[in-house]
């Protein structure tokens, strides 16, 4: 090393300058570096012997450096002291080596603790083909005698925490000298090149060493006086490396000297302009391209930008300039103003500024109002102040126009065409987003009437084509187009639970009710209620819409009609008991028009009669045996052989459907004078056949009256003992009366 203080500083320009600027930038944050500069100190050798540390004979520059002639194995030198890594993180390692020919150095790492204790090796820079512990090999070393820079990179156990750094010479290579120097460790990624100690020899005018040369300088620190700045490209001391250099009359760097600038192009930045003088100057007479805002007018003698040099470099709210202090300010009076604006604002937003006007008084002519707040002259305000074939006012022109928007056209003229500002006629239909020029303006009357027609070019609220606003109206759901409306034309083009009034605004309207029979118009499940043929009618709900909907007694649903209604039947399938469905009545009975199967076998009668009940129309009807009785319409008993002249009158006075008073007159082979009359009481069945009836007879000849009971037309037959009979026995009945009666005439003779 070298001992004189000159010495000393080249060292330290070395340390500084080489290592940080000569060769390649960090790409990574060293975590680890030795020079030997300031001894073996930070190192031990496992085999206790020492640790040599040297500078080339002869090198004035040299830096120090560790050799080894000791062969061994597994690492001689370890770093005392550990320093801490991320488990997994990316390292590099790198050093300058220089081994004598046959020699193998090495240079390597272990795993450690905080304490320095060794782990782990892995040898990371030595011999070719050597493995590195990482799966890959060592980065290979050249022993020519001749100083080479090496670098691996590597990536650390995910259970590292600290590192130690060993070198050695080993045993496995020829005997001779292995040199160490400037062994770092980076976090990262390698550097691109070499930083450190290049082992040359520099003096004199080139005192500064890099890695293949003596220089004059590395960094403005190695230069003074009338160079005080270093190429960093050619490592020379110069005046200046830019224009940032030189300033006054030489603002320009040319060749590394400060000179006069020649042109415009010469300066730049903040001062774009060549003076005369030789300097670089904001402005000048013919570049002003730095003088803007408010300091727009170029001063010539001084090359700066300034506010003003006359009133008319004035404007706005400072319209006067001030020549001293080239600033430009307020005006105070109207002599301070002229030309187009001769009035100074005193009060409000703009005041201290050379106006047109502050009032009306100021104003004439086409343009005869002041707008205040711009203190212009201009034609108008408001619409006020428009009339005629221009009655409305353009408020951002200040112009008396035809139209601003729609709402001043209307009829077969109702667009407003921007920017011309005239009503015109509609050339398409209504569009919500990025009208096109002529669109109906509204969505209240999208529709634009075609050409040819009454309305032509008049925007409407439907048309032939456009019935989008009566899509979207469920009381107005049709275009009549004829009268550009939307309305309806029939009941069907309403809703259900609606009809169309035709008389209801200007093309009809759909309103709650209905009208017809039926269901007309109403929903499902619903029926017209009180509507009649031409009159107004509520829907309602159907009394029923399936058997489930009704009781027992009338367990079936009629659908056929309005409203549906519950019954008792609507097929013979419905009723039970033998008895039939009349489908006019919707009842279960007896028999039925068409259905007279039950009275074949009645002795009743085996026609079916109105009542749906079984009797006779005449005696064709009766069994044999029987005649037909035409005031109660059911068989009754033959009369005996003889002539019988009297005549039987019976009253039934029983509570039934009706009322039946008959007169029967009967003649029997043989003459019987006296007289029978027979009361006949008793309830009918809701048939209409009598229930039970008594009849007394009443006989006014000599010889005593005969008496009986019977039943009547009913289901049951009772005789003078009040005993049941069935429908199966009424044959013999009706056998016994006839004896009786011949017994009675016999005795009447």
């Amino acid at each position: 090393m070298r001992t004189t203080a000159s010495a000393l500083r080249l060292m330290l320009a070395l340390v500084t300058a080489c290592t940080t600027t000569a060769l390649a930038s960090r790409a990574s944050a060293q975590v680890f570096s030795e020079d030997w500069e300031s001894g073996s100190g930070k190192w031990y050798a496992i085999d206790g012997k020492p640790i040599v540390v040297q500078s080339d004979t002869g090198g004035v520059c040299s830096s120090n450096y560790q050799r080894e002639t000791i062969l061994y194995s597994a690492g001689r030198l370890f770093t005392t002291a550990s320093f801490p890594v991320t488990g997994s993180g990316t390292y590099c390692i790198t050093s300058w080596v220089r081994g004598s020919t046959g020699t193998k150095p090495f240079v390597g790492i272990r795993l450690s603790d905080a304490a320095g204790a060794r782990g782990a090796e892995h040898w990371l820079i030595g011999f070719p083909g050597f493995g590195d512990g990482y799966g890959g090999t060592v980065t290979s070393v050249t022993s020519d005698g001749a100083w080479h820079w090496y670098s691996k990179q590597f990536t650390v156990e995910a259970s590292a925490t600290y590192l130690v750094v060993e070198d050695e010479l080993w045993n496995g290579g020829t005997a001779g000298t292995g040199d160490f120097d400037d062994i770092r460790v980076y976090a990262g990624t390698c550097p691109s090149g070499p930083l450190g100690a290049p082992h040359l020899t520099c003096s004199g005018s080139t005192p500064i060493c890099t890695t293949s040369a003596c220089v004059q300088c590395l960094a403005d620190g190695d230069c003074g006086g009338a160079t005080p700045r270093c190429n960093t490209t050619t490592h020379a001391c110069v005046g200046c490396l830019g224009a940032a250099d030189c300033s006054g009359t030489t603002p320009v760097c040319s060749g590394g000297t400060c000179a006069k600038c020649g042109s415009d192009s010469d300066c730049g930045g903040a001062t774009p302009a060549c003076e005369a003088s030789g300097a670089c100057g904001q402005c000048s007479a013919t570049n002003k391209t730095k003088c803007t805002g408010a300091t727009a007018v170029c001063d010539t003698p001084t090359g700066s930008c300034v506010g003003c040099e006359a009133n008319t470099d004035c404007a706005g709210s400072t319209p006067v300039c001030n020549t001293t202090a080239h600033t430009c300010r307020a005006c105070a009076s109207n002599s301070d103003c002229g030309g187009t604006t001769p009035v100074c604002a005193t009060s409000g937003s703009r005041a201290g500024r050379c106006v047109a006007c502050a009032s009306n008084s100021d104003c004439s002519g086409s343009k005869p109002i002041c707008d205040t707040p711009t203190n212009t002259c201009v034609a108008c305000e408001s619409k006020t102040d428009c009339s005629g074939a221009t009655p409305a006012c353009d408020t951002t022109t200040h112009s008396c126009v035809a139209c601003t928007d729609a709402t001043s056209c209307s009829g077969t003229t109702p667009v407003c065409g921007l920017p011309a500002e005239t009503c015109a006629g509609c050339s398409s239909d209504y569009v919500a987003t990025s009208p096109p020029s002529g669109a109906c303006p509204t969505a209240a009357a999208p529709a634009c009437q075609p050409t040819g027609g009454a309305l032509s070019g008049s925007c409407t609220q439907c048309s032939a084509t456009n019935g989008s606003v009566c899509a979207t109206d469920p009381a107005h759901p049709l275009c009549q187009v004829s009268k550009a409306a939307c309305g309806c034309a029939a009941d069907g083009d309403c809703a259900k639970g609606k009809y169309c009034d035709t008389a209801a605004g200007t093309a009809g309207a759909c309103v709650t009710g209905c009208r017809g029979t039926g269901v007309a118009n109403c929903a499902a499940g619903q029926y017209c209620d009180g509507a009649g043929d031409a009159g107004v009618g509520t829907c309602k709900a159907e009394p029923c819409l399936t058997n489930t909907d009704c009781t027992a007694a009338s367990k079936v649903c009629n659908t056929t009609g309005e409203p549906h209604g519950c019954v008792a039947c609507l097929a013979d399938t419905d009723c039970t008991g033998g008895l039939v469905c009349d489908t006019a009545t919707h009842a279960c009975v007896t028999c039925a028009p068409g259905k007279a199967g039950a009275c074949t076998s009645s002795p009743l009668g085996t026609k079916c009669l109105s009542t749906d009940t079984c009797g006779c129309a005449t005696g064709s009807d009766c069994p044999s045996g029987s005649r037909c009785n035409a005031t109660t319409n059911t068989c009754v008993a033959s009369a005996d052989a003889g002539t019988d002249s009297g005549t039987d009158s019976g009253t039934d006075s029983g509570s039934e459907a009706g009322s039946d008073t008959g007169t029967e007159t009967g003649s029997d082979v043989g003459s019987d004078s006296g007289g029978d009359a027979g009361i006949d009481t008793g309830p009918r069945d809701s048939g209409g056949a009598d229930a039970i009836s008594t009849d007394t007879a009443v006989d006014d000849d000599a010889g005593s009256g005969d008496g009986g009971t019977a039943s009547g037309g009913g289901c049951n037959c009772t005789t003078a003992g009040n005993s049941p009979v069935s429908n199966g026995g009424l044959a013999a009945t009706f056998a016994g009366l006839a004896l009786a009666a011949l017994a009675t005439r016999r005795r009447r003779r």
